[in-house]
């Protein structure tokens, strides 16, 4: 087992350590405790695809963890969650993140920061944006202009002297490298995230992370956690995360002048940081918050990231198998991993679904103070009550269990959508290559890898021969946990990215459409007796699209594109429309937006390959995670059938001549039409 992939346990202690004190309450036999979290725990996580967003990690972390469980694996809706969905975000976002990589690569190349200009960038923004920005009126795109010009004015009124206390001078400038709109998705923290503005410096593995908030509001502690954990993820992105140490380290160092990612929200009105190496603030008299304070918040994020991630994981079915088939002498988890609260009023509890001690939370039952008196899920503030609904009492009936057994079929099904993700992240950790070096060997030295998960154990087929044997791994990157029942087989490859048209037509940036090609794979290069086996996306199939650059670790911390395949080429083929032909050894690949959602990121997506002069992408096939999706729907329905049951004492005098058996036989009729209703839905 590689170093890379050894060092997940370091991530695991905080949570292992908060555990342990939540246990102080209980009996349990030591030896089966110790066990559960030094080996159940620790292979079930570096199994499972499941990763947890960000903003509901901050609402765990800085509000209640009740709430987040709520989002996280019930399926309850806020707004807040939509900030995760890149391209979906208010307007003021989105015309934040072409403005502002527009305003800063020119502040960057000394093209002068006035106002005038300023406010040129963002007219011009909103006219590329076009219809995605959903503005009613004139007074709306003038709100819209104001706030943005007043925000990236208060981000450069900070900006020098930020970059000044990381030791990043102005001579040094010339390497800044800025992202917005990044999908982030790690498998040490099992954290989704999509930061608003990153400002790099690549050579010195150093950054600021931009949280934008459009309103004039103080902090809450909510924002201030995600802009942590954001902080987190970027820290791992520059290859500071193989321990958890690491990461403290990078942001709340014992020294704070060796500081290497500070984060920092700007507002209109202000701009707000409690990091001690530049605490800024509205009000002059904030204190900054100790090193001590910023370890004991990462401490947080890691702990709720491990229990969020626990809740969507069927970890018997990681370990043993789908359907538990038990070999001679195993104990599962959930026989295994079980504490009893002391005294006699107590029953078991599993202790891997049990909610560590150190975070926050509020009194379901009761709902008599803070933070209940503020959630968006309490009596007070949401007529639906969800949290008195699914905590406020331990008794389950029938209807419960049944929609709480789908729920975790759910979380099997859905661990599989982001098998890919997963996959990408393991590979590159057991090969201890970073993205650029992981890239530059498929199609050179390997042109198919194979991944088991359960070992886990990665093989690599051998790109240097030609042979009819090879035809079979060429191209394709498989995937195979044969536990959980799981085989993927996705086609994987490293592409040149076309800036001009075939035809010599200037790179349209207001075309929706990237174009890839590549030359022929050495196992494609059959004889001239045998029909070419060229490996290309299947067609209408997402791919993740990741842009090659030396300075990022993981393939899923590159600057990503989540777009469809529209059209593939090879040897020699045409499309007039694009003014694209393939050449007579070469492999083409149109991609476009997978949904009108998406335009966005592709816009953004363009301006890195021109600014940066990325010429090569790794494409990958890859599932759609719709586990958030899923768990809605289940919510809906299981508040909605149980909401029924206020009509439940006119039902019982309407049937009251009926006997028990007669109801116990309806039940199961409608308990077997759910079932065959949820197979057929989360089969498509």
């Amino acid at each position: 087992m590689s170093h890379r992939l050894s060092s997940i346990s370091t991530f695991l202690e905080p949570y292992k350590e908060a555990l342990r004190k939540a246990l102080s309450e209980y009996e349990y036999e030591e030896n089966a405790i110790k066990d559960c979290l030094d080996y159940d725990l620790h292979e079930a996580i570096i199994r499972t695809s499941h990763v947890v967003k960000a903003t509901t990690v901050a609402w765990g972390a800085g509000f209640c963890i009740y709430a987040a469980r709520l989002m996280t694996a019930i399926g309850a809706r806020k707004v807040v969650i939509a900030e995760n969905m890149p391209g979906k975000g208010n307007n003021i976002h989105k015309v934040l993140s072409i403005a502002s990589l527009d305003y800063l690569n020119s502040w960057k190349k000394g093209q002068g920061i006035s106002e005038y200009m300023l406010k040129d960038i963002i007219s011009r923004s909103i006219e590329e944006l076009g219809d995605l920005i959903n503005a009613q009126n004139e007074d709306e795109i003038r709100e819209i202009k104001d706030k943005a010009t007043r925000m990236l004015k208060n981000l450069m009124n900070i900006l020098p002297e930020a970059l000044r206390r990381l030791g990043i001078n102005y001579n040094l400038y010339g390497g800044l490298r800025f992202y917005t709109e990044l999908e982030l998705v790690d498998y040490k923290l099992h954290i989704w995230g999509v930061p608003d503005l990153l400002i790099e410096h690549p050579e010195t593995r150093k950054a600021i992370v931009i949280e934008w908030k459009s309103d004039e509001e103080a902090p809450r502690e909510v924002e201030k956690y995600q802009a942590y954990i954001y902080a987190m993820l970027e820290a791992i992105r520059l290859g500071h995360g193989e321990s958890f140490n690491e990461i403290v380290n990078a942001i709340a160092p014992d020294n704070i002048n060796d500081t290497k990612i500070i984060p920092i929200i700007i507002r209109p009105n202000c701009a707000y940081s409690d990091h001690p190496l530049y605490p800024i603030s509205c009000n002059k008299n904030t204190k900054p918050a100790s090193i001590e304070d910023i370890r004991d918040r990462l401490n947080r994020v890691i702990i709720t990231s491990t229990y969020l991630t626990l809740l969507l994981m069927d970890i018997d079915a990681l370990l043993y198998g789908v359907e538990k088939r038990r070999e001679k002498g195993v104990i599962t988890t959930r026989e295994k991993c079980v504490a009893k609260r002391n005294g006699n009023d107590g029953g078991s509890i599993y202790i891997l679904r049990m909610t560590p001690a150190t975070l926050p939370r509020g009194y379901p039952m009761k709902q008599n103070g803070y933070p209940c008196i503020a959630c968006p899920f309490s009596n007070e503030r949401s007529k639906l009550q969800e949290c008195k609904f699914y905590f406020g009492s331990f008794e389950k009936d029938r209807l419960d269990k049944l929609m709480w057994l789908y729920r975790f079929k759910v979380y099997r099904e859905r661990d599989r959508d982001l098998l890919m993700y997963r996959a990408l992240y393991l590979a590159s950790e057991l090969l201890g290559l970073k993205l650029h070096d992981f890239a530059a060997k498929i199609g050179t030295q390997f042109c198919g890898l194979k991944l088991d998960l359960e070992s886990p154990r990665i093989y690599q087929y051998s790109c240097l021969r030609s042979t009819k044997d090879t035809r079979s791994t060429c191209g394709i990157f498989e995937v195979n946990f044969e536990k959980f029942d799981t085989y993927e087989n996705a086609r994987v490859g490293v592409y040149d990215i076309m800036k001009r048209y075939s035809k010599g037509n200037d790179y349209d940036k207001s075309i929706d459409v990237l174009i890839l090609k590549r030359k022929l794979l050495p196992c494609e290069r059959l004889t001239r007796d045998e029909i070419p086996n060229i490996i290309l996306p299947r067609i209408k199939q997402p791919v993740l699209v990741t842009l090659i650059e030396n300075h990022v670790t993981y393939p899923t911390l590159g600057a990503s594109l989540f777009g469809r395949v529209e059209r593939t080429l090879s040897m020699g083929e045409e499309d007039e429309d694009l003014g694209l032909k393939c050449g007579d050894d070469e492999a083409c690949v149109v991609i476009t937006p997978i949904s009108p959602y998406l335009r966005l990121p592709f816009r953004i997506f363009k301006r890195y390959i021109n600014m940066y002069e990325v010429t090569k992408a790794l494409v990958t096939e890859v599932g759609a995670d719709l586990t958030n999706m899923d768990l809605a729907t289940l919510h809906a329905l299981h508040m909605s059938l149980k909401n029924a049951e206020a009509l439940k004492a006119l039902r019982e005098k309407e049937l009251e001549d009926i006997t028990e058996d007669e109801r116990k036989s309806m039940f199961n009729t409608v308990e077997e039409t759910l079932n065959e209703a949820f197979n057929t839905y989360i089969t498509g």
